[in-house]
């Protein structure tokens, strides 16, 4: 058996695809589930244009019980995926204890005015 260290999954959900949905849906079933607080996110992606989503809000409701963040993103455009990644790898550093914010928060004396 393999046994591969995972620090963060992020699973993108494009709301203009049910597909997409059914895919992070079979991924997350296979996901421990001591992954589920504070090491995945949901990004959706797709969320400007209603008229284009095919994944209902009702129908995601399921991921938003597991309690991770959810992050809305556009990734039709270079700026707009950066923002995306940014915000996803944030996430990500603060999970796995590599963000210097972080690491200044613990190292910095208590602050007693």
């Amino acid at each position: 058996e393999n046994d591969r260290h995972v620090d963060f999954v992020a699973f993108f959900i494009d709301l203009r695809s049910e597909r997409s949905l059914l895919q992070a849906k079979a991924s997350l079933s296979l996901l421990d589930s001591h992954y589920l607080l504070g090491r995945c996110c949901f990004v959706l992606t797709g969320w400007r244009n209603q008229r284009e989503h095919s994944v209902s809000y009702e129908s995601l409701s399921n991921l938003t019980s597991a309690q991770c963040p959810v992050l809305c993103g556009n990734c039709d455009d270079v700026a707009g995926c950066q923002n995306v990644a940014e915000r996803v790898v944030n996430l990500m550093e603060v999970s796995c204890s590599t963000s210097s914010a972080l690491g200044q928060l613990f190292t910095r004396p208590p602050y007693f005015g």
